[in-house]
């Protein structure tokens, strides 16, 4: 029997048998499968904790708006508030920053005061947009930056900010004030 006759016969034979296939069939697909499952977990994580910035945010600028002044001791009462908002995800680090901006007569916006937890999130009176500069005018802008730390794939990926800012004017004086 020649070598090419051999060949031949063992590679028909290779065709016509069935057993291991499922089993290799599910060593390729099984990692992936597990990886695709982690992976919709920590998207699903990620993207909640996303919502609860956005929402901690416009909390902290619709508190701020509802009064005339707010001093140190209200601020660490909207962290509180904050925190419920973070609530089961208050353990990743929040940068959360709160100014009041002021734009005088000549549309010139300075910032009239502000507040921050853990080193803020950098807002400035430049954080306003253009087309929110409007002479004698006051904005409240909150912003929050939480610093998402999958559980899994952290080595790859390390922490991630997810940030949001909010924007509103006051609702019962034309400014609010800094109190002690």
């Amino acid at each position: 029997m020649s070598i090419l006759s051999r060949l031949t016969k063992n590679v028909s034979r290779f065709k016509r048998d069935q057993s291991g296939i499922a089993a290799s069939e599910f060593a390729i697909i099984l990692p992936t499968m597990i990886a695709l499952c982690f992976g919709a977990w920590e998207i699903s994580n990620a993207y909640l904790v996303k919502k609860r910035a956005d929402h901690a945010a416009a909390t902290m600028a619709d508190l701020v708006t509802q009064a005339d002044s707010i001093s140190q001791q209200g601020f660490n009462g909207i962290m509180e508030a904050v925190d419920s908002i973070m609530y089961p995800y208050e353990d990743h680090t929040q940068n959360l920053h709160l100014i009041g901006v002021n734009v005088d007569n000549r549309g010139r916006a300075t910032v009239a005061w502000q507040f921050t937890k853990n080193g803020g999130t950098g807002l400035s009176a430049a954080s306003l947009p253009s087309g929110l500069v409007v002479p004698n005018s006051f904005y409240v802008i909150a912003a929050t930056r939480i610093a998402y730390e999958p559980i899994f794939g952290a080595e790859v990926t390390g922490s991630i900010n997810l940030e949001d800012q909010a924007i509103m004017v006051p609702r019962l004086t034309t400014s609010i004030a800094r109190t002690n």
